[in-house]
């Protein structure tokens, strides 16, 4: 059956589902607004997984920084002292230490950018993705056949 809109579909879906239906269920309908629906909510589902993954991430790398400086800064601790003793103030020498932890964390999402991105292109290269156009089929192993096939 062909329904113009949505709201015509679940009318005949369910139309159909108590006509056949009406002592035992022996049919079992199928519309794709329930389908598209299901794909919905699982999509939503992931996204909510995935927010859930890169906050947790983004607390391990706050961690990280910090347990980096805490041991930068009591290594440092001698050269801290010197340069109090030389007359740097303790501003300074915050806004110093402030500078660095910034450019670890920047440093580290750049790079974390650059490597997720690179393993992005890199598996989007080497994955062979069906195309309409395609005449290939993967009984047809021989290089000719999947060049003459224009995938």
């Amino acid at each position: 059956m062909q329904a113009n809109s949505a709201d015509d579909a679940r009318a005949i879906a369910d139309g159909v589902r108590e006509r056949l239906n009406t002592r035992e269920e022996r049919v079992s309908v199928l519309s794709l607004t329930s389908v598209l629906s299901r794909i919905t909510e699982f999509f939503a589902l992931l996204n909510g997984f995935l927010l859930a993954v890169a906050g947790i991430s983004l607390v391990v790398a706050g961690v990280s920084i910090f347990n980096v400086m805490l041991m930068t800064v009591s290594e440092r601790r001698g050269e801290i002292g010197v340069l109090r003793a030389v007359g740097i103030h303790r501003n300074e020498v915050l806004r110093t230490l402030l500078v660095e932890a910034t450019l670890l964390g920047v440093g580290g999402g750049a790079l974390g950018s650059v490597l997720g991105a690179a393993v992005v292109v890199g598996i989007a290269l080497n994955t062979r993705l069906p195309c309409r156009r395609c005449s290939y089929r993967p009984t047809d192993s021989s290089p000719s056949a999947r060049s003459a096939s224009g995938c």
